[in-house]
């Protein structure tokens, strides 16, 4: 049976503000294309790439629970585990997916950068779909820290920001979790609607979209 079946492929749905690009463009982005299916993603505030393929096994390989875990496991010091969820998509598919946040640069320099990623499995057609995504904040970076900690901290303009930061950022799963770049309350789905072209609100956006027409 071949890895790759354009069919199955194909049926994949993403949202329609999602430009497919060709294979040849997608090879000059990662070194590779044959197989998959790239999209671009642009908007006032984020950029992004999404890359669609498929696997023989029909089989989730993980549950949430084994993925966290892993996860806490193998954290660099760059990364943060943002969210984990798996269920059973609207159209009867089971999907699990991650999204992660990746510091790029110098943690002390001006030019750092943020990344949201996101990788989903979903089994349909009796087979194994991946999507993989990646999101950064285009421009002027850093908006939607600032303007929630500037509330956060006016909240509580008695407590030590030592103490304050370490309320600040928390992983979502396990708060006595310390290791890697933790989540943050700027982070949280709730908040998603009042920065809605933010690259984290855009990958929530992304995985809804996929749970919902998959």
């Amino acid at each position: 049976m071949k890895l790759y079946n354009k069919t199955n492929l194909e049926s994949l749905q993403l949202p329609p503000d999602f430009e497919r690009i060709s294979t040849r463009e997608l090879k000059e982005i990662i070194g590779y294309g044959k197989g998959y299916n790239g999209y671009r993603f642009c908007n006032e505030e984020t950029i992004g790439l999404v890359t669609c393929s498929e696997g023989k096994k029909n089989e989730i390989p993980y549950s949430a629970q084994e993925l966290i875990k892993e996860l806490h496991e193998a954290m660099e010091e760059n990364e943060g585990l943002i969210e984990v969820k798996e269920g059973i998509s609207e159209k009867g598919n089971h999907y699990i997916y991650l999204i992660r946040k990746e510091r790029e640069g110098d943690a002390e320099s001006f030019f750092a950068s943020i990344a949201y990623t996101m990788q989903m499995c979903i089994a349909k057609n009796n087979r194994h779909l991946y999507v993989d995504s990646k999101f950064f904040e285009d421009g002027l970076s850093g908006g939607r820290d600032t303007a929630v900690f500037g509330v956060f901290r006016s909240e509580n303009p008695d407590e030590e920001l030592d103490e304050l930061m370490e309320r600040w950022m928390q992983d979502p799963y396990d708060p006595d979790y310390r290791k890697g770049f933790l989540m943050n309350r700027s982070e949280v789905r709730e908040l998603d609607e009042m920065f809605p072209w933010h690259p984290l609100s855009v990958v929530r956006k992304l995985a809804e979209f996929v749970i919902a027409n998959n």
